[in-house]
């Protein structure tokens, strides 16, 4: 028997069927399990993938602009020309993705949107005040 409180057992399970619920039935990936195929929620997961493979390498190059002092344990070779390509191919790729499947991947482009309105609203309350200072 582990040394572990029974409390602390059930806050796991609770987090575990929490998190259950909130990937199957807030994102709507259950519904599609059980009326798609393998190959629709394939498609509709890359087309989001690749999307923010590109968004995070021109978040490197934003950052190599903005912030030219960081220190860079890694350099990437070929720079700026291969993180461009990199970036074209991702989006040719979710591009070539929606193209094949529009209705799938329009409705993954209205799910990760629906994610802006939470990211807004946890922003705003996260901001210190300005007039308290």
């Amino acid at each position: 028997m582990s040394g572990m409180p029974v409390e602390a057992k059930l806050s796991h399970t609770a987090a575990m069927i929490l998190q259950a619920i909130h990937a199957g039935h807030i994102y709507g990936f259950s519904v599609m399990a059980m009326t798609g195929t393998f190959e629709d929620l394939t498609s509709l997961v890359m087309f989001g993938s690749w999307i923010f493979y590109g968004l995070a390498v021109v978040s490197m190059m934003r950052m190599r602009i903005t912030e030219p002092n960081l220190p860079r344990p890694f350099r990437t070779w070929g720079y700026p020309v291969v993180p461009v390509l990199f970036i074209a191919g991702a989006w040719a790729i979710a591009a070539s993705l929606w193209l094949a499947r529009p209705v799938r991947c329009t409705l993954g482009l209205v799910v990760i949107s629906s994610g802006l309105i939470f990211y807004r609203s946890w922003r705003t309350n996260e901001l210190p005040d300005s007039s308290s200072a």
